[in-house]
């Protein structure tokens, strides 16, 4: 886990961002989970790791990120993997503040969900430490980018046996089609697909909170959704345009190694690796960062022979 470097909770401050141009330690460790980054306009975005334990569960879903071949990346990036060979992965939201709204992407998997696995039945303090960056009740907007258990739990909270919206305010912004194709596969899901579902996602239905939009959906003049299917139909990606836009990616992207490989993970599911090859080509033209839902920092993007190869971000200023 990255130490945060310009922003924290943990003695009751919220401390600001230094003017002068501060960058991430290498190696980080420790710390309370948040990380501000600021844009050369007026947005900003805070980083809030719930767990940093997805490492073996990335490795499970991509066979080819064995120790042997993770461990020429550890040099370069020795936050997303150790000596070793061992990959090291957050689960985190990221905390956008733009165009006078308050929008928070994915929402990690939450407390005390039903579901098995290393992210059921969590208590965490995260709730807690994004309450201390704003008011629950003044979030805009929550972004889905798709409806895995580790990307919608905070939708909602525990109240009195009820699972009721987290953040009363916001809208939630799903993709239609991806509800649509949920609703007529629920009877196949499996136990925990089904507890993320009636616990995260349908009571926000309910509510009313639920804001069905297109794939492409403009949120702002600076934030809006671009499609990016694979890892689920209808994926989503937020984009933050702007002097150096940056693309939040969700689980486009697991890891950095996977810029140089993206078919990783991807040589039975041809959607997600030419959603991948299409981005990295953005990326490369246009210098657009690639922030993965799993990762401690943005990617700088760039084509080499027969590919693209990345770097890491560690400014925070960008």
């Amino acid at each position: 886990m990255i130490r945060p470097f310009c922003i924290g909770v943990s003695d009751g401050k919220i401390c600001r961002l230094m003017q002068k141009q501060e960058m991430l330690p290498r190696g980080g460790g420790g710390g309370d989970g948040m990380t501000e980054f600021r844009t050369a306009g007026d947005a900003r975005f805070t980083r809030l790791v719930e767990t940093t334990d997805a490492g073996g569960v990335i490795v499970k879903i991509v066979g080819e990120m064995t120790p042997e071949a993770m461990r020429p990346y550890a040099a370069d990036f020795p936050e997303c993997v150790d000596a070793s060979g061992n990959v090291l992965a957050p689960v985190q939201s990221f905390l956008l503040f733009a165009d006078g709204k308050r929008i928070l992407i994915d929402a990690c998997s939450g407390n005390e969900k039903p579901i098995g696995g290393i992210w059921g039945n969590l208590h965490t303090d995260f709730f807690e430490r994004l309450s201390a960056l704003t008011p629950p009740e003044d979030i805009d907007f929550v972004i889905c980018t798709h409806f895995h258990g580790d990307h919608v739990g905070w939708n909602t909270r525990l109240v009195d046996g009820r699972w009721i919206p987290a953040f009363p305010n916001a809208a939630y912004i799903f993709s239609a089609a991806e509800i649509e194709r949920i609703r007529a596969i629920l009877p196949r899901l499996d136990a925990t697909g089904f507890a993320v579902w009636r616990d995260s996602v349908e009571p926000i239905l309910e509510s009313g909170q639920a804001r069905l939009v297109a794939d492409d959906a403009a949120l702002t003049s600076s934030v809006r959704l671009v499609p990016t299917p694979g890892h689920t139909a209808h994926h989503l990606a937020v984009s933050l345009c702007g002097e150096k836009s940056v693309l939040f990616c969700g689980d486009l992207f697991y890891h950095a190694c996977q810029i140089e490989h993206p078919d990783w993970g991807a040589k039975t599911n041809p959607t997600l690796l030419a959603t991948r090859l299409r981005v990295l080509a953005d990326a490369a033209a246009n210098g657009t960062l690639l922030f993965f839902g799993h990762a401690p920092y943005p990617l700088k993007v760039s084509r080499k022979a027969g590919g693209y190869t990345a770097q890491p971000v560690r400014e925070l200023t960008l």
